[in-house]
Parts: structure tokens; C-alpha cells; sequence
């Protein structure tokens, strides 16, 4: 399979070593720019700040950058890129290209319309501990705002 490439809007984040999770979430042309600032909003309200966000664009989106590119240049953990042509997959390639950019050792791969609460990142990073040689972790739950799953 072909290497995908991918311009990133920042490359570095303020950090000396990478943090625990690096968030790729793919979105694409039609993406309201309400549900993009809603998944970094998300990221950057997290009790547990190891974490880096890359959104990556199906294609080049001048609207998507603009709206991430107000995040990043307060956020050095958010990051914005796009796919040099839009791929209408679904965000598979957006979130292979996606991969090849993190350093961080979990990758968390997302759709920007999701919504996490404010202890998630807090809560994975609970389980990575509890479990340092696990390859995968799996989620499917609901977390209240008091850490509890439902």
C-alpha cells in the first residue's frame, strides 16, 4: 500500500517527549464547522492534558483548516492536515494518513462528530496503567461526568 501523505497546519507539540494519546479525527468538506469545534473543544477541556488532537481533512478544506487553525495557534497539541485529494471513503485514508503522523504510543482514532467528556482521556489513561502490555484497548461505553460507566 502506498504511503499516504499529509500537510500538517503544525508539526511540534509543546513538549519534550510525545504525549500517552495522539486523537485522529477525520472530516471532510461537508463537516459543520460546529461539530469540528465541538471535538477540539471537547479534547481541550480534558482533566488530563497528555494528549494531541489531529484533525484531518478528506482532501484540502481551507474552511476546516480555518476553523482548527484558531485552536492550533493557541494549542500546540492541535493540529490540522489534509489529504493532497479527497478519497470519499469515509475517512479511512484521512485517518491512515493520520497514523503516520503521531509519536504518541495509543492512537485513538475518532470521527469529529463524536463527543467526549471531560474525564475520557483521564479515564483511558487509567486503564493504559492498569494494563502497560496491552496492544489494544476497546471502548464502548457512556462515561458520566463523575468517571462512572453506564
Amino acid at each position: 500500500m502506498a504511503r499516504r501523505t499529509l500537510a500538517l497546519l503544525a508539526l511540534s507539540v509543546c513538549s519534550a517527549r510525545p504525549p500517552t494519546l495522539h486523537v485522529v479525527a477525520p472530516t471532510h468538506a461537508a463537516m459543520p464547522n460546529a461539530s469540528i469545534e465541538v471535538m477540539v473543544n471537547c479534547f481541550l477541556a480534558q482533566s488530563d492534558g497528555d494528549w494531541a488532537l489531529t484533525v484531518v481533512s478528506d482532501g484540502p478544506d481551507a474552511r476546516a483548516e480555518a476553523v482548527v487553525r484558531r485552536y492550533s495557534e493557541a494549542h500546540a497539541n492541535v493540529r490540522f492536515g489534509a489529504t493532497e485529494v479527497a478519497h470519499g471513503d469515509h475517512g479511512h485514508t484521512p485517518r491512515e494518513a493520520g497514523l503516520f503522523v503521531g509519536e504518541s504510543p495509543w492512537t485513538v482514532l475518532t470521527g469529529v462528530d463524536n463527543y467526549y467528556v471531560p474525564l475520557y482521556v483521564e479515564t483511558l489513561q487509567r486503564a493504559i496503567a492498569a494494563h502497560p502490555d496491552a496492544g489494544l484497548l476497546y471502548h464502548d461505553f457512556l462515561l458520566d461526568m463523575k468517571a462512572r460507566v453506564r
